[in-house]
């Protein structure tokens, strides 16, 4: 499923690059669906960042035919990410974090300067394993498949395309 979206910032491309590459952890409580983020590894080489960072995801919107299949680490990823200075982009991969991989996310994420703001570009390709999902035999998965799809994209694609408006009332603030 292809995840897209373009958002506007008043903010320079590289306030807004050097904003969610260094101070995510701050941004979370203006992101929807978010409950924490912790960053687990981060390696710089300038111009290249290397960062592992752990979301969590709220349960509050799960819809109810599934609530019985998700537990926390179903609301929870790993997100990979190489974040180039130099371009201004972040080139990212998002896991669940279960070992049987219910979900991959893989994508970028480009700052580009366009006179007096800037503007944040997401694109993402979104996989989902519905029969990797703990308890869900294969007939199941075939009848959860739509509602875990739409919910899964429907969490995703807002905390993507949302994160700009995180950086810029962040940024608006500062």
């Amino acid at each position: 499923m292809k995840i897209e979206g373009k958002e506007r910032i008043s903010h320079s491309a590289e306030r807004v690059f050097t904003a969610l590459r260094d101070k995510t952890h701050e941004l979370v409580s203006f992101m929807p669906n978010i409950d924490a983020m912790e960053v687990v590894e981060r390696d710089d080489a300038p111009p290249l960042t290397t960062m592992l960072n752990k979301w969590r995801g709220a349960n509050s919107d799960v819809p109810r035919i599934i609530r019985p299949f998700v537990s926390t680490d179903l609301l929870s990823w790993f997100d990979k990410a190489i974040w180039n200075e130099d371009d201004l982009i972040c080139n990212w991969q998002l896991e669940s974090i279960t070992e049987n991989k219910v979900f991959t996310c893989i994508g970028s994420t480009t700052m580009r300067n366009d006179g007096e703001g800037s503007t944040f570009v997401i694109d993402a390709d979104l996989r989902i394993n519905a029969d990797q999902v703990p308890g869900i035999t294969k007939f199941l998965a075939r009848k959860v498949r739509g509602p875990l799809d739409r919910f899964i994209a429907s969490t995703l694609r807002p905390n993507l395309t949302k994160t700009a408006h995180a950086v810029q009332d962040y940024l608006d603030a500062q």
